[in-house]
């Protein structure tokens, strides 16, 4: 409903800029992490791959009885440097630990802020919500005031058996049924699940995200 993101959008967000601010610093700084253990990985395949080429053309030159010590320069720097990336993963690893718990703390102060930003708006939705019931009453009480009112007029009044159908809508009750789901005073497991089967309904009804 436009109303409801109208509320959202005015009260909600903005209540919540700076938990969710924070989080996702948080969260592309694990991302960045991620994306720089990938890269070392890689390197650290191709200085395994190196390695073994070296090795072997280390072996040949001792089996040819030729100098070694070239391939055995490069694989000295070879080993080197895989000893280097294999430490720079475990430092990232140690980093990710760290922005893991940051980030878990981060969504938590996000829960509680949202939790806190959508308890603030509870008064805009009640007043919403009596506003809609008051109008739909108001319908229901016009429409029996105007038909009394056409009885008068007529100086005839209806049947009780036709009074009693004309005027009550109980192919209505399916609406205040579900409603039920969060105004009566159900147990809060119970109210969660019916509040979730009937939004499913309603998602499956008019073709919206429950």
């Amino acid at each position: 409903m436009n109303t409801i993101k109208k509320l959202f959008d005015e009260k909600l967000t903005p209540a919540i800029s700076k938990q969710v601010a924070d989080r996702n610093i948080i969260t592309a700084r694990r991302e960045h992490i991620e994306y720089s253990r990938q890269g070392f990985l890689k390197k650290i395949e191709g200085a395994q791959e190196a390695i073994k080429a070296l090795e072997l053309s280390l072996d040949n030159k001792i089996i040819e009885g030729k100098s070694a010590e070239e391939p055995l320069s490069k694989l000295n720097i070879r080993q080197g440097e895989l000893q280097a990336y294999e430490r720079q993963i475990q430092r990232l690893a140690d980093e990710d630990t760290e922005a893991t718990i940051a980030e878990r703390k981060a969504n938590t102060a996000l829960s509680a802020a949202l939790g806190a930003a959508l308890d603030s708006l509870r008064p805009d939705v009640q007043a919403l919500v009596e506003g809609h019931l008051e109008a739909a009453l108001a319908v229901l009480i016009a429409f029996e005031n105007a038909g009394h009112g056409a009885e008068a007029a007529c100086g005839v009044e209806l049947p009780k058996e036709r009074d009693l159908t004309v005027y009550r809508f109980l192919n209505l009750g399916d609406h205040f049924k579900r409603l039920g789901a969060w105004l009566e005073g159900c147990g809060e497991d119970m109210s969660a699940i019916r509040r979730r089967e009937v939004r499913q309904q309603w998602a499956g009804k008019n073709k919206i995200a429950a």
